[in-house]
């Protein structure tokens, strides 16, 4: 009887015990979870693109050019193409925009450890916070160190791994935010998401060196299949893409007289590369060249677009000038044996085998140099000596102007007379920097004619205006970067100290030639410069300089009130 007294006793004492753990355990597991919605404010950094990505040490910004720039010959012009980074960032009202568009969704947080989900909570967004739906207890967590995902509904979630397809892949957003601790006793905390784009984009930007695109009309489309869908899986926050598909699209710039394409960003899945695309130019113009014929090209970069990124398709058109060799032989700069020659000059004109100096005979201003006079007589020269211009525009005697007997002055031709004719001794004794051999060791550097010059205006400064019109090239300058490809100069233009609280200074020079106006004046070229503060208060001066037409100028006077005069020889080949 004692023995079963002790017996019951003991089972009773057993029982309390194991009552009071369970009773123990279940208030603390009350106790210690926490409401995620009451306890943490969630913020939503809706971020730009390109932000906060670190390659190679480096962020995303701080790389702008991802590729070395590919050359593509088209005959008379050729693309200059490259990838960078878009370091162009959204102004605080395309930022307002965004963040009211992306106001009007629906949102889901989502709470992990590890690779396992322990919660979900959906809501909205207003001030870039985000609100727990109504009527939601909210999602109660133990303590501990969790991962937090939020995503906009661009997102479809079902499934292991979520999904984002073409048509969502410019508004879908994801972020991310680790290490979150959440204390047995917690205090009210904030979680800032840094939202960023599941998608990437593109900015094709097409421009002409020198020049105008005119209302050209393009094609960007895929030679490979691109991805059309991405996938994230939440456990592991990795990316991977698929269902890929063939893409195209039209960029057409509808602006008659722009450099650069309105911007305009084509929204594509990460994961394809560059070289899976190819350009099309449908029509246009360019360098005053009707594009009659498409012309395609692919790229050879291999760079694979990620997540959030934004690049800049750079293709700049550049005119494929005619070079003139040392040694009589001519080429173009997308010649694959371009680098082994050595240029001398510019084809001017290829039915009169004709060319430019890439740099001066001479040049000086009114603020110093050596001045070379047309000639120190008041006497006619030129059998032809006219004040009207348009008797001139059909002589090229130029060479024979220096070089003839017809020409000559008591014997002496005026390329040896450094008495009686300075400037075209001087442009005759020009140095190319270099010995002219083959077909080229028996011409000679001669100082053109008017005419002359009117084939570099149309042909070499590609206007299509008459050069006897003023403001003959006021769209080109594109022969500055051909003669600068050459290794050449461009056309003189004095740059003038423009002081400080001076808005503009318009200015004039002028370039030689052999055609003569009257017995005290010859034709000269006429260039404007005009330099201009963007600020007038800074020191920062532009100028800009435009071939004016033909004017007379005096052929014994170094100046004749303009600022600088300049020797530019040409030579037959």
């Amino acid at each position: 009887m004692k023995k079963r007294v002790y017996l019951s006793a003991l089972f009773s004492a057993m029982f309390l015990i194991l009552f009071s753990a369970c009773s123990s355990d279940e208030n603390m597991d009350k106790g210690q979870t926490v409401d995620v919605a009451k306890n943490i404010i969630f913020n939503m950094n809706f971020v730009d693109y390109n932000t906060g990505d670190s390659i190679e040490g480096k962020t995303r910004a701080s790389q702008p050019e991802l590729s070395k720039k590919q050359i593509v010959p088209m005959g008379d012009f050729f693309a200059e193409v490259s990838l960078e980074r878009d370091t162009t960032k959204a102004s605080k009202k395309e930022q307002a925009a965004t963040t009211r568009a992306l106001a009007d969704g629906n949102y889901r947080v989502y709470a992990y450890q590890g690779s396992v989900q322990k919660g979900m909570i959906t809501g909205t967004m207003a001030s870039n916070t985000f609100t727990p739906d109504g009527g939601i207890d909210g999602m109660s967590l133990l303590p501990g160190t969790y991962t937090f995902i939020c995503v906009n509904d661009g997102i479809d979630v079902s499934g292991s791994l979520w999904k984002v397809s073409q048509s969502d892949i410019e508004k879908a957003r994801i972020g991310v935010a680790e290490n979150v601790n959440i204390a047995t006793s917690p205090k009210l905390q904030k979680v800032t998401f840094d939202m960023k784009h599941v998608g990437c984009r593109i900015r094709p930007e097409i421009d002409a060196e020198g020049y105008r695109a005119l209302g050209i009309q393009a094609t960007l489309s895929s030679v490979n299949d691109i991805p059309q869908q991405v996938m994230f899986d939440p456990a592991t926050r990795a990316y991977s893409y698929g269902n890929t598909a063939a893409f195209s699209a039209n960029i057409n710039n509808d602006y008659t007289y722009v450099y650069m394409w309105p911007r305009k960003y084509l929204y594509v899945c990460p994961g394809a590369k560059i070289a899976d695309f190819k350009m099309t130019l449908n029509s246009g113009m360019g360098f005053n060249i009707p594009i009659t014929n498409k012309r395609t090209w692919t790229f050879s970069n291999q760079t694979m677009m990620q997540e959030n990124g934004s690049y800049i398709l750079h293709i700049t058109l550049k005119y494929n000038y005619i070079y003139l060799y040392s040694d009589g032989t001519t080429g173009q700069y997308t010649d694959a044996d371009f680098s082994s020659h050595t240029p001398v000059g510019m084809v001017v004109s290829r039915s009169k085998r004709l060319a430019i100096a890439l740099k001066d005979a001479a040049h000086w201003n009114d603020a110093g140099g050596t001045g070379y006079f047309w000639s120190t007589l008041n006497e006619q020269s030129n059998p032809n000596t006219s004040t009207v211009l348009n008797n001139h525009l059909n002589d090229f005697n130029g060479e024979d102007y220096s070089y003839s007997s017809t020409y000559a002055k008591n014997g002496v031709l005026r390329a040896n007379d450094a008495v009686n004719f300075p400037a075209f001794h001087k442009a005759a004794t020009y140095d190319a920097g270099v010995t002219l051999t083959g077909g080229l060791s028996n011409h000679k550097w001669f100082l053109p004619t008017i005419a002359e010059w009117d084939l570099y205006v149309k042909n070499l400064r590609l206007s299509n205006r008459q050069f006897a019109e003023p403001s003959t090239d006021w769209k080109s300058t594109a022969d500055e970067f051909g003669f600068k490809r050459g290794g050449g100069e461009p056309l003189y233009h004095l740059e003038k100290t423009l002081p400080i609280g001076t808005p503009s200074l318009v200015y004039g020079g002028r370039y030689m030639s052999a055609s003569e106006y009257s017995t005290n004046d010859y034709f000269a070229m006429k260039i404007n410069v005009t330099a201009s503060h963007i600020n007038p208060w800074t020191s920062d001066v532009t100028y800009y300089y435009s071939l004016d037409g033909s004017y007379d100028a005096p052929k014994n006077n170094a100046f004749g009130f303009i600022s600088f005069v300049a020797i530019r020889p040409f030579i037959h080949y």
